[in-house]
């Protein structure tokens, strides 16, 4: 039965819905064909909740037990089926709609000196209308310390209802004393299409980050921009975009097909029972515009839905590596709709159907493989040891205040010998950097380093532009983007891209 109904997701929340049917007061369910007994398993579980109650060292509550056999239970499915503790349930339902009470800014436990640190304001925002700034270190929320708090309380304290104040006390590196200053939030609308920008003069560019509620109208947006600078083709970027809402996956894959198309279709234990397909409508902005998409092993669920759609359709050509293999449908079932009485704020995530895309590939474990393979890029030991700890950001902030007169022009102009030797100094200067030898200073390295420190400098200087500068820095660098670029200026070369994507695809499987 083909039936439209947007309300299972991806890696989304189902929000005041619940599509389980419950068994009544006193039924049990027992598999159909099981033969054991399930009145005497659940007699030998309250027997055991019994025991570990009255006889187990330390007192438990009954809530924790109970809890925790339900926890124990969902981890024998598989890793998508959970139970959702009320901070988790929370984030997911902020995550899935956009939209909280907040400052507008993303923070991070920076690694190098385990300090609470500003990485971006988002525009038109109050932490962007308070000036401040990537780098900055949040000491005080409140007067609270940040010292030794995880991320995940750090957010909770500066998260809260709209219109209500928090405090902020404020070090930013080459100041010398702290500042406070106080903030009043606001609903945070977070764009989950950050990046557009022509790349050259026919060819735009598109990052989607994830899939919620208003990803297609933010596409067709950037869409309509771009078309009036002049874009001819699209490149379409879902790297590392793990998912989202499936009534966005549709939405967005719609934007480039025909009315009435199947997008996707799902399937549950009884298939031809639970077979339900999504299709895309004649509502919504539609482009013909040629597309590339680049996709890697982190584009997962909503992303391999538009992937596999657009090329089951053959609407785009896809570039990359094969992606995730998150095909698997959770739906989200809150405790109080399961059972009266229970807690409001806590869920079961349950795993209910798997994903196809509208050839019949199953995406679950198998992921979507693109049209024409690009080798992976690799970045050294070195690199992501230096990056990992933060220490790109902290080498970046010193350059930039010691170069008041274009210090990111400065940077660029560096030499290899020079730039290894600013590494070995700042380096030298940590208490407890992690080991390396000089000869891991490669050419190879220090251009990582080089992108990498150069793209946080520009992030620093462009204010609350600095984020989208450094991302257009870093995609005019990217080597996936210059070779998407080649090839779809050259008809020949990409019919042989593809040719040898075949071949390379099959000597993969044969080393797995």
């Amino acid at each position: 039965m083909a039936k439209r109904i947007f309300t299972t997701l991806v890696v989304g929340v189902l929000l005041g819905l619940s599509l389980w049917v419950i068994a009544g007061a006193g039924d049990y369910v027992l598999a159909e064909g099981s033969e054991v007994n399930s009145y005497q398993l659940l007699a030998t579980f309250n027997a055991t909740l019994r025991l570990i109650s009255r006889e187990y060292v330390e007192e438990r509550a009954f809530d924790e037990l109970i809890y925790g056999a339900i926890r124990g239970m969902l981890d024998t499915l598989d890793p998508h089926s959970m139970l959702m503790e009320p901070d988790l349930y929370d984030n997911l339902k902020l995550e899935t709609t956009g939209r909280f009470g907040g400052l507008g800014m993303q923070v991070q436990i920076t690694a190098e000196d385990d300090t609470l640190t500003v990485m971006a304001p988002f525009d038109g925002t109050p932490a962007a209308r308070a000036g401040l700034m990537p780098g900055d270190k949040i000491v005080e929320i409140d007067g609270e310390s940040t010292y030794d708090m995880d991320i995940s309380e750090a957010v909770s304290l500066m998260r809260g209802e709209p219109g209500t104040e928090v405090t902020l006390s404020i070090y930013r590196p080459g100041m010398d004393e702290v500042m406070e200053i106080t903030l009043e939030r606001e609903e945070i609308e977070v764009d989950s299409v950050p990046d557009h920008f022509m790349v050259n003069p026919v060819t735009g560019y598109i990052r989607i980050s994830d899939f919620s509620v208003d990803t297609a109208d933010e596409l067709a947006t950037a869409i309509r921009e771009l078309t009036g600078e002049g874009m001819e083709r699209l490149i379409l970027d879902l790297r590392s975009n793990p998912g989202g809402t499936l009534e966005a996956a549709v939405e967005v894959s719609q934007v480039f097909s025909h009315p009435g198309e199947l997008v996707v279709y799902t399937e549950g234990r009884n298939a031809p029972e639970t077979h339900t397909e999504y299709r895309g409508t004649g509502n919504g902005f539609r482009t013909d515009f040629p597309v590339a998409l680049l996709v890697d092993s982190g584009s997962a669920s909503a992303s391999e839905i538009v992937t596999g759609a657009l090329k089951a359709w053959d609407r785009g050509v896809i570039f990359g590596t094969t992606t995730f293999g998150k095909g698997s449908v959770q739906s989200i079932f809150n405790l109080s709709k399961l059972q009266p009485g229970a807690p409001d704020n806590m869920a079961v995530k349950l795993t209910v159907a798997r994903y196809f895309t509208p050839d019949g590939v199953c995406i679950e474990g198998v992921g979507i493989d693109p049209h024409v393979y690009l080798e992976p890029i690799i970045y050294t030991g070195f690199t992501a040891r230096f990056v990992g700890s933060g220490y790109h950001r902290a080498i970046a902030t010193d350059f930039r205040l010691a170069h008041e007169i274009n210090p990111e022009g400065v940077f660029a102009d560096l030499t290899d010998v020079k730039l290894a030797g600013l590494v070995e100094t700042f380096m030298a200067e940590q208490e407890e950097p992690f080991e390396y030898t000089g000869d891991e200073l490669t050419p190879e390295v220090l251009d990582q380093l080089r992108l990498y420190i150069r793209s946080e400098i520009i992030t620093q200087l462009g204010g609350v532009d600095g984020r989208a500068n450094a991302s257009r820095f870093r995609i005019a660098n990217d080597p996936w983007v210059a070779e998407v670029i080649r090839l779809m200026a050259d008809e020949s070369a990409l019919a042989k891209a593809r040719a040898e994507t075949v071949v390379k695809l099959a000597e993969l499987v044969e080393e797995e």
